[in-house]
């Protein structure tokens, strides 16, 4: 017996309990060959759908796991990128060669007192920009990992995460711009968030389609994620958090947030920043503008001076400590270049992520991203 439908000798198709003639016979095959590129088309068509909301990227996936960069993504002084304001904060961006395309968007969220500026360096297409160590090896792994990579400064001086608020809308506003004014629409959103950034970070999946996260010396917007805990199991993007364990409260938050994560189905990755040991090497090795002779001379100033204990780590938080001082006279090009001002000095920088406490740091992000990006892939 044949089952119903199917194709029978002579060119016949078996229909009601009876046989067609041979007209008959090819409009039922005209009309079932035409069935098929309808359901064809309707599932091409739902795919589509499927990319346009960010989901189902297969092939951006395997483009990721290939560990083949596009080429064009070149971070260097004479091609920063592009910035451009959107309600009067900076935005900051690499420009994409044409032709080429990333695989994903990586936006990257500073924390409070710090803009989209410090993530790409000072250069022909940014005058403005400051090029911190830390953000800038961000930057550097982001694109060799194929990603689009933006730096989005809060409107005030920390994020406000309200769902009207200037801040989201400017987010908003700037996907809007690349997918318009860069093209890169149906690709993947990874958002990377430090301190109040981190914050801003872990609100946005209940706004936008995000594919992953990196929560970095913060943790997520706490409230929100209980009070939504039914509603968005299996349904929250795989998140990473990166923290400084000698932060106390922020470590026992993040260990919350984790716990709330596994009950909601939701990938995670804990990876911890210790404090660094400070070596002769440890300026230069970092920093642009440093040179192995000053590294040594500074290295060596603060440890006479008993900033660095016996094995060169800190004694103390240098937000508080009398190091800039020491180093003013024993480096006086560097500090009047590098002005030693919090914030802004890379000096500053390096020296907050070897206390580790609190300050954005690289170490880690190419772990964290592999993971969202393997993630997504599984997806």
């Amino acid at each position: 017996m044949m089952r119903r439908g199917s194709l029978m000798a002579k060119g016949r198709f078996r229909g009601g309990g009876r046989f067609m003639n041979a007209n008959q016979s090819r409009f039922a095959l005209g009309c079932f060959v035409f069935g098929c590129m309808l359901i064809v088309l309707n599932r091409a068509f739902n795919k589509a759908g499927e990319v346009a909301k960010g989901e189902n990227r297969p092939e951006a996936a395997n483009e990721i796991s290939a560990g083949e960069p596009p080429s064009a993504m070149i971070l260097g002084d004479s091609r920063t990128g592009v910035v451009v304001e959107v309600v009067g904060k900076p935005v900051a961006s690499l420009e994409l060669e044409r032709g080429k395309r990333p695989i994903g968007i990586l936006m990257l969220l500073p924390g409070c007192h710090h803009t989209a500026l410090d993530f790409f360096p000072k250069g022909r297409l940014c005058d403005t920009c400051i090029g911190l160590p830390a953000e800038t090896s961000i930057i550097r792994v982001a694109v060799g990992k194929g990603l689009f990579p933006v730096a989005v400064s809060p409107t005030g001086v920390c994020w406000n995460t309200e769902k009207d608020s200037d801040d989201l809308q400017r987010i908003s506003q700037t996907l809007n711009e690349l997918i318009v004014g860069q093209s890169l629409s149906n690709l993947p959103l990874f958002v990377f968030g430090a301190s109040s950034g981190g914050v801003m970070a872990s609100v946005l999946p209940s706004l936008f389609n995000v594919s992953g996260l990196v929560i970095q010396i913060a943790s997520s917007a706490s409230e929100d994620l209980l009070s939504h805990e039914h509603s968005i199991t299996g349904k929250y993007p795989p998140s990473v958090y990166m923290h400084m364990p000698r932060d106390l409260v922020t470590a026992a938050r993040v260990e919350d947030d984790l716990e709330v994560l596994d009950r909601i189905q939701a990938p995670s990755k804990e990876i911890r920043l210790l404090p660094k040991q400070i070596d002769e090497s440890f300026f230069s090795s970092q920093a642009e503008g440093i040179t192995s002779e000053e590294s040594k001379t500074m290295f060596a100033a603060l440890k006479e001076v008993g900033v660095l204990d016996a094995d060169g780590r800190l004694n103390s938080d240098p937000r508080t400590s009398s190091w800039r001082e020491t180093l003013s006279k024993s480096v006086p090009r560097l500090a009047h270049d590098d002005g030693f001002r919090p914030d802004e000095s890379p000096v500053a920088e390096l020296l907050n992520i070897a206390y580790a406490q609190h300050e954005l740091s690289a170490d880690g992000i190419e772990q964290a991203l592999e993971f969202l990006i393997l993630k997504h892939r599984e997806n």
